[in-house]
């Protein structure tokens, strides 16, 4: 009887075919990396940075993936504060550090966390949230309208 072999994730990605050539310039390696998953500015400066040590090629890079209109912090900041908002039911605060944390220039993380709650009810994920976390005893509790608590 032949037991069925378990592949770490590291055997399974490396068993996988792959081109032998790297991206030859920041720009190409910067498209492939937007590809797979939005970035913010500075975040994919830091990833290009790191792969390719030329400073210059990586900022003309930059400069040209932001003419094309595919790297941009106002766009990436709303999409990505929205999402959080609705979908994780993260609150302006918990929004505004992830924002931080994904190197997003400052001028647009308020902004975009202003429009993300003009969409979502806070009082409404906040309910949501506390009938997860507690006993089903405490879910009859109705949290108060205005904020003087």
């Amino acid at each position: 009887m032949r037991l069925a072999r378990k592949w770490s994730a590291q055997a399974r990605w490396s068993a996988l075919p792959r081109s032998k050539k790297a991206s030859p310039d920041p720009l190409s390696a910067g498209l492939r990396l937007l590809a797979r998953r939005p970035y913010s500015v500075a975040e994919l400066r830091r990833a290009l940075e790191k792969k390719f040590r030329a400073t210059a090629p990586v900022r003309a890079a930059i400069v040209r993936l932001r003419e094309l209109g595919y790297l941009d912090d106002r766009k990436f900041a709303e999409h990505y504060a929205s999402s959080l908002a609705r979908n994780r039911a993260f609150g302006r605060y918990r929004v505004r550090r992830e924002l931080k944390a994904k190197l997003v220039d400052y001028r647009h993380i308020e902004p975009a966390v202003t429009r993300a709650f003009e969409e979502t009810d806070e009082h409404l994920l906040l309910e949501k949230t506390l009938a997860k976390r507690l006993p089903v005893s405490y879910t009859h509790l109705t949290l108060p309208t205005n904020r003087e608590v």
